[in-house]
């Protein structure tokens, strides 16, 4: 039998990343506002994994770019100063 206790954790844990994705969805949508409207949405970094994954050194100055695809296939690029921090990205949504 689980203790409260560990049923409490785990729901506060569930509640944690349910959360996180929350704020990383209203963050697309404040980026592309349409974005769910045809479905789920994904977005994927170019040019970052190298320097993340410590492969290269991480460079001074960022052009490199997220792609967020919507639920028909559509695309729009931001460039990292545009893209919130719970995206990855260097703007702080306020």
């Amino acid at each position: 039998m689980i203790s409260a206790t560990k049923k409490l954790q785990q729901a506060h844990d569930k509640l944690d990343s349910l959360l996180i994705k929350l704020d990383r969805s209203c963050a697309l949508q404040y980026l592309w506002p349409e974005v769910f409207d045809n479905g789920s949405a994904k977005s994927q970094w170019a040019g970052r994994a190298h320097w993340r994954d410590g492969l290269m050194p991480k460079p001074e100055h960022f052009d490199h770019i997220l792609t967020v695809t919507n639920g028909l296939e559509e695309k729009r690029q931001f460039t990292y100063d545009e893209v919130p921090r719970i995206l990855g990205g260097g703007f702080l949504i306020e």
